[in-house]
């Protein structure tokens, strides 16, 4: 049986795995300005790779979370089930969504979409890896969810932290949101 809030746990366990992923990262840059001093973030977003997320947050998962999780499983990005080699008990989709490129990026993430709606398992989750100003956080979630037609979806769990962004607009907040699909 699926535990109400999988989803939850999931979202912070894989946000603070990111957010440890930032600071490294970010560490790693500002000791070598002479080779990274350019116009890129500094942290997290400086690598611009779903699957980076998506390995980041599945090797946190495998140490902290009550289900186990394949990566990669006939085409799924994240399998959950409550045992090795049980049944699939929920699957889940990773995506990148920047404010930047919103547009160009909702017609693979609705694919997706359908893509957990038609799986045999119990339960779909769409993972989002984002970022924005903070102070338009909640309008970026708003339009994403109504732009994905996720309006109704019974929880939208998310974990976000401050990163340093691009030159320009440095102060950014990253989002992992997961949001429910049914």
């Amino acid at each position: 049986m699926l535990h109400p809030n999988y989803l939850g746990e999931l979202v912070n366990i894989g946000g603070v795995a990111l957010e440890q992923e930032d600071r490294f990262i970010a560490g790693c840059v500002t000791v070598n300005p002479h080779l990274y001093g350019d116009e890129n973030p500094c942290g997290l977003l400086r690598i611009v790779n779903e699957r980076y997320y998506q390995f980041v947050i599945s090797r946190a998962l495998m140490s902290a979370y009550r289900y186990r999780v394949n990566i990669e499983e006939d085409r799924r990005d994240f399998v959950l089930r409550d045992r090795s080699g049980g049944e699939w008990i929920a699957t889940g989709e990773m995506k990148l969504w920047l404010s930047s490129r919103s547009e160009t990026d909702l017609p693979s993430i609705r694919s997706d979409i359908a893509k957990l709606r038609n799986t045999p398992s119990r339960s779909g989750f769409l993972l989002v890896a984002t970022a924005w100003r903070p102070q338009e956080a909640e309008t970026y979630l708003e339009i994403l969810r109504t732009r994905l037609e996720l309006t109704s979806s019974p929880a939208t769990s998310q974990y976000r932290f401050r990163t340093i962004g691009w030159r320009g607009n440095r102060d950014v907040e990253f989002a992992l949101l997961g949001l429910a699909v049914i």
